[in-house]
């Protein structure tokens, strides 16, 4: 797995993330439990690459908890560094929520 700063993606998760293994875990309030991990992949134009998965841990329903998108951005997005980033986070999020709305009867 790659390493990252696990002190810098709790400093903006709202869930506490630990590394367990090859995995980033957390626990939400609703005591479901996820894993992240990240694989490096084939070089693509001489750049590195890699992959991720994100997985709740037990198969059950999920209540809604945005925690649970915010804590994968930290996750994710580690370092700042973009200007745009708040820009481009915002616009993922509204095709999110664009795709997974149920079309009202």
């Amino acid at each position: 797995m790659k390493q990252l700063n696990i002190d810098r993606i709790n400093a903006k998760a709202p869930y506490k993330v630990s590394e367990d293994g090859k995995q980033l875990v957390f626990e939400t309030r609703h005591g479901l439990h996820y894993e992240i991990r990240f694989f490096e992949e084939q070089p693509i134009g001489g750049c590195e690459t890699w992959q991720f998965s994100f997985a709740k841990a037990e198969d059950m329903a999920t209540p809604e908890d945005p925690y649970v998108r915010f804590t994968l951005f930290a996750a994710i997005i580690v370092e700042n560094r973009n200007p745009l980033l708040t820009d481009i986070t915002a616009d993922f999020d509204q095709t999110a929520v664009s795709l997974t709305n149920k079309p009202s009867e």
